[in-house]
C-alpha cells in the first residue's frame, strides 16, 4: 500500500497563482504562509513537518510505502504538484497535515476535511474520500481525547481538487488557542495524533481490501461531555427514591 503524506506549506510561500482545479478559471496562491502558534510561536510548516515524519516511521512499522511531498522547510512544492506525487505514485490514499486557527482563541480541536459530492472536478472520488476523513478522524479524536470538531466538506481547496486519489486533511488542533498550541507542541501528544491516524488510514485501507466498500464508517465518538451530559439527563429521569 502506498500512503502520501503531505505536510502542508513551508518556509517559502509562493504568492503566484494557480488553478483552484484542473482547467478552472479561479487561482489561489501556489502555496500560502500559513499560521502561527499562539503561545510557542512555532511555524504551523513546522509542525506539520514534524508530525509528517512521524507519521511516516509509523506506516512504514505498519508495512506502507510512504511518500512525502516535502522532507524540509524551505522545500516549496505547489498545492496543485503536492496532489500531482499522489496521483504519479497512484497513491491508495493521500492525507495532508496541518495546524488549525481561529480568530476565537476559544476554539479548539481536530477537524478533518474532504471533498463534497457536488466538488466540479473530481466528485466520483467523494464516497472514498469521505470515509478516509472519518477514519483518520476517528482515529485521532479515541487516540487524544480531544474535542471533536468534526468532519467538514470542502470544495475551495486546491490541493484535492487536483487529487485524482482518496484524500483527507487533517487539522490536528488550533494553535491559536493557547492551551491547544502548547498541547500540540508537546512531542508525547503528538505521537498520539499520528497513532490516531495510522490507525484511520489502516482501518481505511483494511475496509477497501476488504471489499466493504463506502458503507464501512467507523463507530461514533463521544466527547467526554457528551457522556456527562448523557448521564446527567439519565440520573434527572430516574424515579427519586424517598429515604426514611
Amino acid at each position: 500500500m502506498t500512503i502520501v503524506i503531505d505536510p502542508g506549506h513551508s518556509a517559502c510561500p509562493d504568492p503566484q497563482q494557480e488553478p483552484i482545479g484542473p482547467g478552472a478559471s479561479e487561482t489561489k496562491a501556489r502555496s500560502a504562509p500559513g499560521t502561527m502558534g499562539v503561545k510557542t510561536g512555532i511555524h504551523e510548516h513546522e509542525f506539520n513537518l514534524a508530525l509528517a515524519f512521524m507519521l511516516r516511521d509509523i506506516l512504514t512499522e505498519r508495512g506502507c510505502n510512504v511518500i512525502l511531498t516535502r522532507e524540509s522547510a524551505d522545500e516549496c512544492p505547489s498545492n496543485s504538484e503536492r496532489a500531482e506525487i499522489a496521483n504519479a505514485a497512484g497513491a491508495d490514499a493521500m492525507i495532508s497535515l496541518h495546524a488549525n486557527a481561529h480568530k476565537n482563541p476559544k476554539i479548539k480541536g481536530a477537524q478533518t476535511l474532504c471533498r463534497s459530492p457536488a466538488n466540479p472536478y473530481n466528485p466520483e472520488l467523494y464516497p472514498e474520500c469521505r470515509r478516509l476523513a472519518e477514519w483518520v478522524h476517528w482515529g485521532v479524536v479515541k487516540r487524544t481525547g480531544c474535542r471533536d470538531a468534526g468532519v467538514h466538506e470542502n470544495d475551495g481547496l486546491t490541493v484535492q481538487n487536483h487529487c485524482r486519489v482518496p484524500m483527507a486533511i487533517l487539522e490536528a488542533g488550533f494553535i491559536t488557542c493557547p492551551g491547544e498550541d502548547v498541547k500540540l507542541s508537546r512531542g508525547s501528544y503528538r505521537r498520539k495524533i499520528v497513532e490516531g491516524a495510522a490507525d484511520g488510514i489502516m482501518k481505511f485501507i483494511g475496509t477497501c481490501d476488504n471489499g466493504v466498500g463506502a458503507s464501512a464508517r467507523p463507530p461514533r465518538l463521544m466527547s467526554v461531555s457528551s457522556i456527562l451530559r448523557r448521564l446527567k439527563n439519565r440520573l434527572w429521569r430516574a424515579p427519586h427514591r424517598r429515604i426514611f
